[in-house]
């Protein structure tokens, strides 16, 4: 049975509670929010499937993967959808595809309660739930079984996560399906749901009111300044700058993420899944012709044939095929991701004491951005010289 003894070795995937026979495992919140593996010993049969699933045990490695991945840059040609994606649109233009032939795309969605859960969607309106980065680790629940279910029955599916979520699913899957198609997005690393909650709650209590919406990365000042905008139930909305709240300053100080972030395995080229999709930082630097409007640029990283295939497919973006290493430059996550900050025991451990800004400005340094991106871009050079 699955035992995790080291919190650095599970991403909380999932895979090995929707792979057990017998429903003996439900994923439970730690101190920190994060939810891990708990074993049901008077159901469990000790069939060691759930070990033999976990991505940290069972390495599993898609057919026909590039040797080198193909890198572009792009958008997708409809303004509107552009507007209200994180960065140009191209995940919606590949999920329109798969949902155009009859299949359905499974991705990260709020829930009722703002709560970042994964479900599958079948139309085009419901996709537009998926719109828009989520920067809170989401519940995978018992999706992986349902995506199985689907591909059995000849469906079209496109899956969309973390690196270590699609290494799950194929993990629990264990065998290559023509009909699935999987994307990973560039992962900074995954926010304490926890902390998510007292963000949410404290700005309730601010403005006096149900908050109802929340986006992470609003245009409204620009795809590269990015805002965080707020809707509540009384009417009131306000956008301000995203990297100057306290549940950014968080993430991008790296002080409020889960154990296995800053020693990911899945950080790394090629990738288990057939694309890979990020905001295009260093556009500017490297093809300033791929940023002409300041409205958003897809870095789509291809790994596999399949994936390449289905990208000329698409009628309704624009693409520029680009030099890899020029194109992941400005996303040093996509190699190696940062270390561990040290301060986050502390952090969590006063989450319940005080105000989440109070915390974090107490525990992290104005400048964090700057640091991160400068600690980022060494990264990356020390690892393609390698």
């Amino acid at each position: 049975m699955i035992n995790i003894k080291d919190k650095s070795k599970c991403c909380g995937c999932s895979a090995c509670m929707n792979k057990c026979p017998k429903d003996a495992i439900i994923m439970v919140e730690d101190e920190y929010g994060f939810k891990y593996p708990q074993v049901d010993m008077e159901k469990c049969i000790n069939c060691g499937l759930c070990e033999k699933v976990c991505p940290y045990n069972n390495e599993y490695d898609k057919k026909e993967v590039f040797e080198k991945s193909l890198a572009y840059g792009g958008w997708n040609t409809d303004e509107n959808i552009r507007a209200i994606s994180t960065s140009g649109g191209v995940f919606t233009s590949i999920a329109k595809y798969v949902i155009e032939k009859n299949g359905v795309v499974c991705g990260a969605i709020y829930d009722k309660n703002l709560n970042v859960v994964h479900d599958i969607v079948d139309n085009l309106d419901d996709l537009k739930k998926m719109n828009g980065s989520k920067y809170v680790q989401s519940d995978m629940k018992e999706n992986f079984r349902k995506i199985r279910e689907k591909l059995d029955k000849g469906v079209y599916v496109l899956f969309s996560g973390t690196p270590c979520q699609v290494s799950g699913l194929n993990s629990f899957l264990g065998k290559e399906y023509d009909n699935l198609y999987t994307c990973d997005i560039v992962c900074h690393g995954v926010p304490s749901p926890k902390v998510f909650e007292k963000y949410k709650k404290e700005l309730e209590k601010e403005n006096n009111s149900k908050l109802i919406d929340l986006n992470f990365r609003d245009k409204v000042s620009g795809w590269q300044g990015y805002s965080l905008s707020t809707k509540f139930d009384n009417n009131k909305s306000y956008s301000v700058n995203a990297q100057k709240t306290s549940y950014m300053k968080a993430f991008l100080s790296d002080i409020d993420l889960r154990d296995s972030c800053p020693t990911c395995k899945f950080a790394k080229l090629p990738r288990y899944a057939d694309f890979t999709l990020g905001d295009f930082w260093g556009v500017d630097e490297c093809y300033p012709n791929l940023n002409p409007d300041n409205k958003g640029t897809s870095l789509i990283l291809v790994h596999t044939k399949k994936g390449n295939d289905l990208l000329k497919r698409l009628k309704d973006i624009h693409i520029q095929e680009c030099d890899l290493d020029k194109a992941i430059k400005g996303n040093p996550s996509i190699l190696k991701h940062l270390p561990a900050n040290k301060n986050r025991e502390k952090f969590f451990n006063e989450l319940e004491n005080d105000s989440l800004n109070t915390i974090v400005e107490k525990y992290t340094k104005v400048s964090i951005v700057r640091k991160v991106l400068k600690k980022g871009k060494r990264i990356v050079k020390k690892v393609l010289n390698k």
